[in-house]
């Protein structure tokens, strides 16, 4: 086309087929389309490298990656920070559980008196 356009070139119609469009193949497919993709990458790389940048590509979206350069500067920022998170992580686990103690004891409510009794009667 640009040389037809902007060469002044000439052309010349020829009643060939040059490719066939299936509107129900992969490509129209997104589904089937990325399932063939993860196919031929699993069938080009072995599992240590696609381990390798799966980690990686987890990490580049990662909203903690910004912090990760930074605190690996010195020894005694990344054990002070490793404290830190380990710290943070109890709480959030303590809060977490409690959420669901909560979500479990709204989703059954409290047990009814015929509950209560069988219970007392059962471990007597």
């Amino acid at each position: 086309m640009e040389s037809i356009i902007f060469n002044d070139c000439s052309y010349k119609y020829i009643d060939i087929v040059i490719a066939e469009v299936d509107g129900n193949g992969i490509s129209t497919n997104q589904e089937k389309l990325m399932e063939e993709r993860i196919k031929w990458i699993k069938s080009k790389f072995p599992k240590a490298i696609l381990d390798a940048l799966s980690e990686l590509y987890e990490y580049r979206i990662s909203e903690l990656a910004p912090f990760i350069q930074p605190i690996s500067q010195t020894k005694k920022f990344k054990k002070r920070i490793r404290k830190l998170i380990s710290f943070l992580l109890k709480i959030n686990n303590i809060i977490s559980h409690k959420k669901e103690l909560n979500r479990k004891k709204m989703r059954y409510g409290p047990p009814s008196i015929k509950q209560l009794i069988s219970l007392l009667k059962s471990n007597q």
